[in-house]
């Protein structure tokens, strides 16, 4: 169960550390880009992510598994 607590966080401070990126770069965006062009990056790059959610679904538990042999 350790490693899954490990995962865990790792996963809340990458989280919690991104969210405090978007809030610091918001500003300076919208004044550069505008509204739209800031909330069309940000689309953009949440676009960009969908395929990884997938391959973490598709492929997350043979890996593990494959993990688990190898230990």
């Amino acid at each position: 169960m350790t490693r899954s607590a490990t995962a865990q966080a790792a996963s809340n401070l990458v989280r919690c550390l991104s969210a405090g990126g978007a809030v610091a770069i918001l500003q300076p965006m919208v004044e550069n880009v505008g509204p739209v062009g800031c909330f069309a990056i940000y689309a953009s790059i949440i676009f960009v992510g969908i395929p990884l959610a997938w391959v973490l679904q598709r492929y997350g538990v043979a890996w593990r598994k494959g993990r688990a042999m190898a230990d």
